[in-house]
């Protein structure tokens, strides 16, 4: 509960932020890293989740929205919720694979995924 920040070391690392506007980090190593709100509410978390050196595994819960998730270097897995989600990605940051859910879109809606590259 409440707004979290977590940081994780050079190894493998698990971070779990929960409810709350989150800032969780892995660091160096594989990491899985997952935030958001499990309790199948809708909210808007506004979580960032950054994987960093390593094959990561960043998720949000389903039921959250407008959350930042950047893998950075390594292969990395980003799963994202049904609601708004921004992607980023850099030059060199390896070969990472998108899981997201989608609700409700339409051109109007601002649900609608984000990815961002050179962030």
């Amino acid at each position: 509960e409440g707004n979290d920040t977590l940081r994780g070391g050079a190894g493998k690392d698990s971070l779990y932020g929960g409810n709350g506007t989150d800032l969780l980090e892995g660091g160096d190593g594989d990491d899985v890293i997952i935030g958001g709100n499990e309790g199948g509410t809708w909210r808007e978390e506004r979580d960032t989740l950054r994987g960093g050196a390593g094959n990561d595994q960043l998720t949000v819960a389903w039921s959250s929205w407008n959350n930042t998730l950047e893998g950075g270097i390594g292969n990395d897995t980003l799963t994202g919720g049904y609601g708004r989600d921004i992607y980023l990605f850099n030059l060199g940051d390896g070969q990472d694979v998108i899981i997201d859910r989608a609700y409700r879109v339409s051109a109007e809606d601002s649900y609608r995924d984000e990815l961002v590259f050179g962030a």
